[in-house]
């Protein structure tokens, strides 16, 4: 986009917009994993922890490619199978629309292409939408279907000729198949009030429309002759098909927790069998149907499936998945947790090989790992932080985790070490240490730690406070010294005395521009607390209590809860764009928002800015850093996320701030002239700047950098001929400061 300024009216009014923030695409940026020298595929692909998976063909070249949702953060990840390896494929995520709780692949009509159903994007709707699939330039693609009846999902026939939706609740996974073996496909469920599947027979073909319509009526209330209690692994059975089972304790009350279901003809007899996987139990449960198309009758069932092999032992709440995961033409089993949050989240991935057939299917156990094998996956949680460890001129990353559930509690909770193994200009980053500082050493009481760096000791090196679950934060002091690898001293808790409540998440940044570094904290809660430093350069001190001044807790009136929730998540990051304040901060569930610190007034209600929409999802609980890691000039941005993995993407933003460690100078007395120029702008350096190498770009309001010029020379000529007109900004470095300000073009 390209702004001319013609009138000072013009220009005023972009310089009180988004001008060093104008929109650009996030897009996913590939930077290389290596764990022990070698490189893994997927490094940040995201991490998963209760994934879906589907088949699909992606680029319409006639082979399967896979389909990941994950319920924790409702993330579509699409990956392309490469050289016998699945191979994470961010480009086609803007070919899918935004969908939640669940999802299910299926060629409702038969057209080669595979279809969208999802759960109901009504709030307060149980219910199925569904968007049928085509391909556009050989790209998979998806319109959705529009029905008739209100909150546009499917509906079905009631005996007294209206209709209502066909409810699904969100934490089921249901079966949609041929089940009457009449070519269309049919919809089986539980009920409501739990226990029983319902059958919903697709009328398609009986009314003559072929396989090309979803027209849906109740046909079976107790699909199977099935009970299922909740209270144990079985599930009740009736003795002889057109029955239903019922509970053995008739005075008892039942509610349907939530049940996952996948139907599959396993014996080859032409009739569906079931898996069935529930809320309470980590097993699936194998259902023989021993009746036909027009009757089942679940007359066996297997507790612990595939009891052949190694039986499903997920926690919690399994859900099964057929498809190729080898591409070998025969159809796999995945077993995989379908809760959204407070389950498993290391094993959630069971591949069992199909041995047999597909036709006569035998299931061995593989893996409890599949494609998190290939994923720099840390559990639960991630917040990442870059700092240049071991002073060797390039960013490292520093990640802290929220750890593995491991037998009912929290292990494996601390800071892992990834080195940057790349170059200025192409940055790889390699697992060095999965317990950096021995933060281990305090789980399970101290968890989800959160990590940032700054000089708050006024030394010259970077010291570490660290954040955690219970809103406290632990203390490193780096007596490295100035230009030295860090090294730290002994832990010092509780920092301070500082406690913000839950889930403490530190960031180190002058906010109120004194010189000295402050303390920002988000929290569970969603507000972002403003601890002001009182104590001098080489001795900081802040008030502990967030409530009592000068801290404020309610920074800018920033709330990142969701209207009707009572937790936010937030983890603030500051950042200087042209001189600006802006802060970006992760949420619970609501990705990321951007705001701009009106005029630099920190006391004042921050104003949010519509660029956080443009950030991509990357799933619940999101952590922010920002660095330049290839050395364009913008800002790179990782995000973190409930599910312990990590993303990359570019960003628009200019690299205003370098390192924490440069002095950032808001009101300096560099000189630009003529300001409007036309073919040559000349800058006079302020005194601290001359006689000093210093770096000179310019950028636009798109964050592109246009020109980079080192020099010694005070003042110093930039040929700007070329440049069309508009708002631009310069930005001089040294080795410790930074200076950005505006100019026009005429």
């Amino acid at each position: 986009m390209k702004y001319l300024f013609y009138l000072a009216s013009t220009f005023f009014f972009f310089l009180s917009n988004t001008e060093s923030l104008s929109a650009q695409e996030f897009s996913p940026l590939s930077i290389e994993g290596i764990v022990n020298g070698q490189s893994v595929e997927n490094s940040f692909a995201g991490g998963l922890n209760s994934p879906q998976f589907n088949s699909i063909d992606l680029n319409n070249d006639g082979q399967l490619d896979l389909l990941v949702f994950d319920r924790a953060g409702n993330v579509l990840l699409p990956f392309m199978m490469k050289e016998g390896i699945w191979k994470y494929s961010p480009q086609y995520l803007s070919a899918f629309p935004e969908v939640k709780e669940w999802v299910l692949l299926r060629d409702y009509n038969m057209d080669g292409m595979v279809d969208l159903f999802a759960y109901s994007d009504v709030p307060g709707i149980d219910g199925i939408l569904v968007y049928q699939g085509y391909y556009q330039n050989d790209t998979i693609a998806f319109e959705r279907i529009i029905f008739p009846q209100p909150f546009n999902i499917i509906f079905f026939e009631l005996p007294n000729g209206g209709d209502t939706n066909l409810r699904v609740t969100k934490i089921d996974y249901p079966a949609i198949d041929d089940m009457d073996c009449d070519g269309d496909l049919d919809i089986l469920t539980f009920n409501v009030g739990g226990g029983q599947i319902e059958l919903f027979q697709n009328l398609s073909v009986e009314n003559g429309y072929g396989t090309d319509s979803l027209i849906f009526k109740l046909v079976e209330f107790c699909w199977g002759g099935i009970f299922e209690t909740g209270f144990t692994k079985e599930v009740e059975l009736v003795n002889t098909p057109g029955g239903c089972a019922t509970p053995n304790s008739p005075n008892i009350e039942f509610r349907h927790a939530g049940s996952t279901l996948l139907t599959m003809d396993m014996d080859n007899d032409g009739d569906k069998d079931l898996i069935l996987g529930d809320l309470s139990f980590d097993n699936l449960n194998f259902l023989k149907n021993g009746g036909n198309c027009s009757q089942a009758w679940m007359e066996e069932q297997d507790v612990n499936f595939p009891s052949n092999s190694v039986p499903v032992e997920v926690f919690s709440y399994p859900s099964a998945f057929s498809l190729d995961v080898d591409n070998d033409g025969i159809k796999d089993l995945i077993a995989a947790p379908n809760l959204a949050r407070g389950g498993e989240n290391a094993k959630v991935s069971w591949v069992y090989k199909n041995t047999g057939t597909n036709d006569l299917p035998v299931f061995e156990f593989q893996q409890d790992d599949f494609l998190v094998e290939n994923m720099f996956d840390l559990g639960g949680q991630s917040h990442p932080v870059f700092v240049d460890v071991d002073n060797d001129g390039l960013l490292d990353m520093i990640v802290g985790n929220g750890g593995f559930f491991d037998d009912f509690q929290v292990t494996r909770s601390g800071l892992y070490l990834f080195k940057n193994v790349g170059d200025e200009n192409s940055p790889a980053f390699e697992l060095i240490d999965s317990n950096y500082l021995n933060l281990n050493q305090f789980n399970p009481l101290s968890f989800n730690f959160s990590p940032d760096f700054g000089d708050l000791d006024g030394d010259g090196d970077l010291d570490l406070v660290v954040g955690e679950e219970s809103g406290s934060l632990f203390y490193a002091e780096n007596v490295a010294g100035p230009n030295a690898p860090m090294q730290f001293a002994s832990w010092q808790y509780p920092y301070q005395s500082i406690n913000v409540g839950l889930s403490s998440t530190p960031q180190i940044f002058d906010l109120n521009q004194d010189g000295l570094l402050d303390l920002i904290i988000g929290e569970k809660n969603g507000n972002i607390n403003f601890f002001p430093n009182q104590g001098e350069k080489n001795k900081p001190v802040f008030e502990s209590d967030p409530s009592v001044a000068p801290n404020n807790f309610f920074l800018g009136e920033v709330d990142t809860r969701q209207p009707g929730f009572i937790i936010g998540s937030s983890q603030a990051t500051f950042f200087y764009q042209a001189g600006e304040i802006w802060l970006a901060t992760g949420t619970e569930n609501s990705g990321v928002e951007v705001y701009k610190v009106v005029d630099n007034q920190v006391d004042m209600n921050f104003a949010l800015s519509e660029i956080g929409d443009e950030i991509p999802n990357v799933g619940f609980k999101t952590s922010i850093a920002l660095a330049d890691l290839n050395n364009d000039g913008l800002l790179e941005m990782a995000l973190g996320n409930e599910r312990g993995g990590l993303s990359f993407f570019t960003t628009p933003w200019i690299n205003s701030q370098l390192t924490s460690s440069k002095e950032r100078i808001l009101n300096s007395n560099l000189k630009i002239y003529p300001n409007p120029a036309s073919d040559f702008l000349r800058l006079d350096l302020p005194e601290d700047f001359q006689d000093k190498d210093v770096v000179i770009r310019v950028f636009n309001l798109n964050g592109q950098k246009l020109l980079e010029k080192e020099s010694t020379n005070n003042p110093v000529d930039l040929d700007i001929s070329s440049f069309l007109q508009g708002l631009y900004f310069v930005e001089v470095s040294s080795n410790t400061k930074v200076i950005t300000k505006k100019w026009i073009k005429r």
